[in-house]
């Protein structure tokens, strides 16, 4: 197989979930459990919690961390940030997939959730490293309008009105304008 051919395969469940927690670890940045199921089972509906169950007993490719000190956010990341760079070279063959992965996170967060505050730290930390001024600098431009479009429709969709989300959604539409 070749890098394109492996990205194309595997587009069940085992094989977003790897995707969602690799792209996400390639930039250094740990899902709420929460967030993760509910960008999982908008994919694949018919994802019965079984089978989600099976998903983790199969894979050891994760980390598991609490997220607060009351240890209620509990945190999905990769063993390693080099583990999560050769998966998602491997697995997304380039920024298109990778890009597919944020947006199905950022559209499937819900601060008004039980993990409000979980939820939306993880936005704002993936945002911050999406960003042009992140640690992959402008590997991620070509996405940027994507990214906006993402957040606006969690502004306009689904009601989520935070101010500094709002501003990220300015920020990646200006940076998009600029590229």
């Amino acid at each position: 197989f070749d890098a394109v051919d492996d990205a194309v395969q595997d587009q069940d469940a085992p094989g977003r979930l790897i995707d969602y927690v690799m792209a996400a670890g390639r930039v250094d940045v740990a899902i709420p459990i929460n967030l993760l199921l509910r960008a999982l089972r908008a994919r694949i509906v018919n994802l019965t919690f079984d089978q989600i169950g099976d998903l983790f007993a199969g894979l050891d490719l994760f980390r598991w961390r609490y997220g607060d000190e009351e240890k209620t956010e509990l945190l999905v990341g990769p063993r390693l940030r080099l583990e999560a760079e050769l998966i998602c070279r491997r697995r997304l063959a380039g920024s298109d997939r990778e890009l597919e992965c944020w947006v199905d996170l950022i559209e499937a967060v819900r601060p008004r959730a039980v993990d409000r505050d979980s939820e939306l730290r993880f936005l704002l930390d993936l945002l911050q490293r999406l960003d042009r001024q992140g640690p992959r600098a402008a590997a991620y431009n070509a996405g940027y309008l994507r990214i906006g479009q993402a957040l606006t429709a969690l502004r306009a969709v689904h009601g989520v009105e935070d101010p500094s989300l709002m501003l990220q959604e300015s920020n990646f539409r200006r940076a998009w304008l600029w590229t």
